[in-house]
């Protein structure tokens, strides 16, 4: 072990593997996705995020079939605006 690192048990380690896996995947759609598919009212056009479709709270995977790029704004405008999203087709599934 080096200077400085600290010791992760087994499912600290499973947490940091996954999470790694995310942001490579996240990395690879956003270049290859570079304008907001929400185009919602607010959007700003350049996607900076992901937006889970299924959101992972209710089961969504973190997979390229699960993503949208996203612009803050779409991002934000998607939460608050419920009604919207899905009748726009960005959410599966409804709130509770």
């Amino acid at each position: 072990m080096e200077r400085g690192e600290v010791e992760m048990n087994p499912q600290q380690q499973k947490a940091a593997a996954k999470k790694r896996a995310y942001s490579i995947s996240r990395g690879k759609y956003l270049q290859a996705n570079p304008v907001c598919e929400i185009q919602s009212p607010v959007c700003t056009n350049r996607a900076t995020e992901i937006s889970h479709i299924t959101g992972r709270a209710r089961g969504g995977a973190d997979t390229p079939d699960n993503y949208e790029a996203a612009c803050h704004s779409c991002g934000q405008y998607v939460e608050h605006n419920k009604t919207w999203s899905l009748e726009n087709g960005h959410h599966r599934h409804s709130w509770s």
